[in-house]
């Protein structure tokens, strides 16, 4: 998975999550607050993600070398 396949996924991810219409919010354990929301998708949306993510792990774009790669698409898509 190169650079562009990584955007594309990227792309998809932020697609799920805008379609939620929901969030739940994250709490800490040590105190309550809440310091982050996530979208609510169904069980078939978070599988998709899961699923995104291990392409990643398993191709170039985990290895050290592609850090520069990573940071300009993430700047791309920001």
């Amino acid at each position: 998975m190169g650079v562009a396949d990584f955007l594309v996924v990227a792309i998809m991810l932020r697609r799920l999550a805008t379609r939620s219409v929901s969030s739940i919010a994250v709490r800490s354990p040590r105190d309550g607050l809440v310091f982050a929301e996530i979208p609510e998708m169904t069980a078939e949306q978070v599988e998709a993600c899961v699923d995104s993510a291990q392409a990643c792990l398993t191709s170039a774009w985990s290895r050290p070398s592609a850090v520069e790669d990573r940071a300009g698409a993430l700047r791309a898509i920001g």
